[in-house]
């Protein structure tokens, strides 16, 4: 459509603002949600620090004005824990290329797994899920030991393949907590 006079100042005003405000929407629908990512390649000027195939914790301010990689710090009890301090990330090209990953917890096999050449996993087998640094999945398999399951301390490290065949088990475990004493 073509204007025979030229807008109004309001006029114009409405339109830059429409426009400044559909472009934020869209970059805002491009940015991931929260979670766990992969990276599949380097951060640009960032290199060392945040290298292709690295665990990462995306996070965001409520408002999506910032997005905020966080690296791994510590992994306790087979779930990681991340630097409150991150790398703040403005690429939208780069967060695109991020994998998204699961939660780290509790997961049900959907179909036999072989770990070895000698040991294969049933189908819903009890599994807990965490990553390496590398974002690799790492399982361990549950026993049971009297009436309680419990998780070895040695795990499989398998590829990014064994992914889809994990349901989530449909519970949470309680938050670890320092051994008390019975009195």
């Amino acid at each position: 459509m073509r204007y025979s006079q030229p807008l109004g100042l309001r006029a114009a005003a409405a339109l830059g603002f429409a426009f400044r405000e559909c472009v934020v929407r869209e970059a805002v629908d491009r940015i991931p949600r929260p979670g766990l990512f992969v990276t599949q390649r380097a951060l640009p000027g960032q290199e060392e620090l945040l290298p292709a195939q690295r665990l990462v914790q995306l996070r965001t301010e409520p408002d999506f004005s910032q997005v905020v990689l966080a690296l791994p710090k510590v992994n306790r009890n087979r779930r990681w824990s991340f630097r409150e301090s991150g790398i703040v990330v403005t690429d939208l090209r780069f967060l695109a290329s991020l994998e998204a990953r699961p939660a780290e917890g509790y997961y049900i096999l959907s179909q036999p797994l072989h770990v070895t050449a000698d040991t294969i996993l049933p189908r819903r087998t009890l599994v807990q899920m965490t990553y390496s640094l590398t974002a690799l999945p790492i399982v361990y398999v549950a026993r049971f030991e009297g009436s309680s399951i419990v998780f070895p301390n040695a795990g499989y490290k398998f590829s990014a393949e064994l992914l889809p065949l994990l349901q989530d088990a449909g519970f949470l475990a309680p938050a670890a907590q320092d051994e008390r004493q019975l009195h």
